[in-house]
């Protein structure tokens, strides 16, 4: 089972397997494990579930690590109720499932847009007498700032913190960025304040979150102070931070510090992509300034044929 798990020839190595069951020979764990990791990194995560379930059935004893890794796949796939009956499985081994067993699954229904179950598996967790960590009040918020429940939102981070858990900065980015989505740009920045106030330092995600957030709210002359403050921190913008502010003058109509931020863009060697291009020419085009709409489209072609893109 080994010899053809390395050379490649996984369907020969589970043949070995099913041999040995037909003839009840003594179950070599060694090398069901081995092809069991390999199936797990090369295949459909449902494949390896099937063999996982095959070499159970056989006496490989169980693990709940084992699991995880099947129902984190499976989750990532989209296959959310394939991976509540891997779920369910860990409870009918007589292994008890952990923290990363929940926080798999609430993940999973939190991407599926499925907040319901995922809070109803965090009453489960703690009934189990397992305790949320970070990462499950981080992906219950995220998924409440998807559905613009923002009140309840920074209800998890108050209780979050009142149990004496301390959010990181994936947590208070996803609130940001939620509050910017839903144009409270106002408890976006008071979060942000919150973060500085614990001494935390903000990231450039946060920043970018932050400042996209401003420019679509019209704030332009804040989202220039953040720029600074980034600076300060250490932090330089990147295309991202850039790109916005660019849309976000030429929006507001001030051409001139759109090109300036063009410059800028140009000097730290950033090259501009068609959603900067984009926003240029169209504000150009308001403010009638054709001549250079035409020259910025001509640039936008050019890099086009540079990059590979389908501009024709």
């Amino acid at each position: 089972m080994t010899a053809y798990t390395e050379m490649g020839f996984v369907s020969d190595a589970i043949q070995c397997f099913r041999l040995v069951r037909k003839h009840n020979f003594k179950l070599p764990f060694r090398g069901c494990k081995y092809l069991l990791d390999r199936l797990m990194k090369i295949t459909s995560p449902l494949i390896s579930l099937g063999f996982y379930m095959e070499i159970l059935e056989y006496g490989f004893p169980p693990k709940v690590y084992d699991f995880n890794i099947l129902m984190h796949k499976l989750s990532r796939e989209g296959q959310i109720k394939d991976a509540q009956m891997v779920f369910d499985e860990i409870g009918k081994r007589g292994l008890r499932a952990t923290v990363v067993s929940f926080n798999t699954l609430i993940n999973g229904y939190c991407k599926a847009g499925n907040l319901g179950e995922g809070f109803r598996l965090k009453s489960v967790m703690e009934a189990s007498g397992i305790r949320p960590d970070v990462f499950t009040y981080s992906v219950l918020i995220n998924g409440l700032c998807k559905e613009s429940r923002l009140d309840d939102a920074n209800g998890m981070l108050e209780e979050m913190c009142n149990r004496g858990l301390v959010p990181n900065d994936v947590t208070f980015t996803t609130l940001i960025d939620g509050q910017c989505r839903n144009g409270r740009i106002d408890l976006a920045m008071e979060t942000y304040h919150r973060v500085l106030t614990k001494g935390s330092k903000p990231d450039l995600v946060m920043y970018n979150a932050l400042i996209n957030g401003l420019c679509k709210a019209g704030d332009l002359k804040q989202a220039k102070k953040l720029i600074v403050e980034m600076r300060l921190r250490g932090l330089n913008p990147d295309k991202f931070t850039y790109t916005t502010l660019i849309d976000g003058f030429c929006k507001e109509g001030n051409m001139e510090l759109a090109m300036e931020v063009r410059e800028e863009m140009v000097k730290q060697g950033i090259k501009l992509d068609n959603v900067a291009f984009t926003a240029l020419i169209s504000g150009l085009c308001r403010e009638g300034r054709l001549m250079d709409a035409e020259r910025a489209l001509r640039e936008m072609l050019k890099a086009g044929d540079a990059e590979g893109w389908p501009c024709a």
